[in-house]
């Protein structure tokens, strides 16, 4: 006889919900949420012709209007994270509630809770109160974002069925494939014209990407496709090494391929450093496993894991050398920040305007100096250079960016020096889970699914020395992460 606490029969579902039945649940969640905030800009692009505003006005006003658009759509994809995001922690409840979740067990999670204090005390010192807690226009990562990426960890940490995180992984792969073929799209004349591209048309009052042929896919600028394609490229590569199922094999093999392609058509040097990231941990991980006895040489290149990746790194590196020969490559760095930073301060060119890679040595020296003005509690997030902005000067405003462009030097800047501590020791937490996990896989004792995942977010982390966060491709590593932290049933 089910069990009643209540005549709330959802309350009573709860309660007599199996583990298998939970397991689902929190699948099917993750699932949704990784593919809502994926693809929630992809309304924008199936606007594609549609003629933003009537007859008789000029073409500047429908210029704003269509960039007006823009900026809504990338809200609407916020409003869709917040609420998946924040039913990622129900999750967690409900896992608490049946005793999964044993707080004894997941001490690392402190230093979770510590880096979401400081961010919550930094927002509240902030200069811009509610810029700080909803974030700034066209980007909206403000506090209530931080907290909704927290939500994906607090689910995906509860995923311990083994055959659910490969679907899981196989999820996440699907979406950002679509996301890579649209970036490829992108990054050639001949087709640039049959999709939009969010980040060239956000900012077209200031410029457009007319001679800049630069992936972004769905995911709103070339540094949010970078990153999520960079954990993507790890997933299928893995996928493709150690799945056991031929054809599965061989569909993350080219899933891996395309994810590569699309990643380096986002020109920016963040993409190369995480794929290179990704493939030298996973060269290290095999053959930690050959040398200890569990990799046993099986005859055949392509019956290796090692062949395998061997082979997926040519094929990409050839496709590199390719676009480089054909002048399709170039590091398109300082014009992404160009658009995606100043274009929103209304500055056509920034005071030291520079071609390449060389934009990062400027912006970092400015975040410095922001960073020793406010190194406890930072300016509060999304709120960097909000004072210097708010001095009616262009001449005050011109050589400054409102992002850093590297993920811990824009953390250090926004909620200050000590949160940055507490997120580095929370994700170092997660990463130790993820080595142990990889040692069971070696040891036979778990399935390849955190490997993939610690490979995502070394790929992750290494990117982000010359990228930022976003609300399309964040999501994505907190939940490899908690995928990383969770436990392993016995399949």
């Amino acid at each position: 006889m089910p069990k009643r606490i209540t005549k709330n029969t959802k309350t009573d579902f709860i309660v007599n919900m199996s583990k298998s039945g939970f397991m689902m649940l929190t699948f099917i969640f993750l699932a949704i949420a990784c593919v809502g905030t994926g693809l929630s800009l992809l309304p924008y692009y199936l606007k594609k012709g549609t003629d933003f505003v009537s007859g008789g006005l000029s073409e500047a006003t429908s210029v704003a209007v269509r960039m007006s658009d823009a900026i809504s759509m990338l809200e609407t994809a916020t409003i869709i994270l917040m609420a998946v995001g924040f039913f990622g922690f129900l999750i967690l409840l409900i896992s608490g509630s049946k005793k999964y979740f044993k707080p004894k067990e997941n001490i690392p999670m402190l230093l979770l809770v510590g880096y979401l204090l400081m961010c919550v005390i930094s927002t509240f010192m902030a200069y811009d109160v509610n810029v700080a807690i909803f974030g700034s226009e066209g980007r909206y990562e403000g506090l209530v974002s931080l907290i909704a990426y927290t939500g994906f960890f607090a689910a995906s940490s509860q995923l311990t069925d083994q055959k659910l995180k490969v679907k899981l992984v196989a999820v996440i792969c699907v979406v950002a494939v679509l996301q890579a073929v649209v970036g490829i799209l992108q990054s050639f004349e001949a087709t640039f014209e049959i999709l939009p591209t969010f980040f060239g048309e956000k900012y077209e009052v200031q410029g457009t990407m007319s001679e800049h042929y630069i992936a972004n896919g769905f995911a709103g600028s070339p540094y949010a496709l970078a990153s999520l394609l960079t954990m993507a490229t790890a997933l299928c590569f893995v996928g493709f090494m150690y799945c056991k199922n031929k054809k599965g094999a061989v569909a993350f093999g080219i899933f891996g391929i395309v994810t590569a392609t699309g990643c380096i058509l986002t020109k920016n040097l963040g993409a190369i450093v995480g794929l290179l990231a990704v493939v030298l941990c996973l060269v290290i991980l095999e053959i930690v496993r050959i040398k200890s006895g569990h990799g046993l040489f099986v005859k055949g290149f392509l019956n290796n894991p090692l062949g395998k990746l061997i082979l997926g790194t040519l094929v990409a590196g050839a496709i590199f050398v390719i676009l480089l020969a054909t002048d399709n490559f170039t590091f398109e760095d300082s014009y992404i920040v160009l658009q995606d930073s100043f274009s929103r301060l209304f500055l056509s060119r920034p005071a030291f305007y520079t071609s390449g890679v060389k934009v990062y040595s400027h912006i970092w020296k400015d975040m410095f100096t922001q960073i020793k003005d406010n190194f406890v509690f930072g300016m509060g997030a999304d709120c960097i250079g909000m004072k210097m902005y708010g001095i009616p000067k262009t001449l005050e405003i011109a050589g400054s960016a409102d992002r850093a462009y590297n993920e811990y030097l824009n953390m250090a800047a926004s909620t200050g020096v000590v949160s940055l501590v507490f997120y580095l020791g929370f994700v170092a937490g997660c990463l130790k889970r993820g080595v142990k996990g990889v040692s069971q896989f070696f040891n036979l004792k778990d399935n390849w699914t955190k490997t993939a995942c610690f490979a995502g977010c070394v790929g992750y982390l290494a990117c982000g020395v010359f990228s930022v966060s976003s609300v399309v491709s964040t999501p994505v590593f907190f939940t490899l992460l908690g995928l990383c932290f969770s436990k392993t049933e016995k399949d």
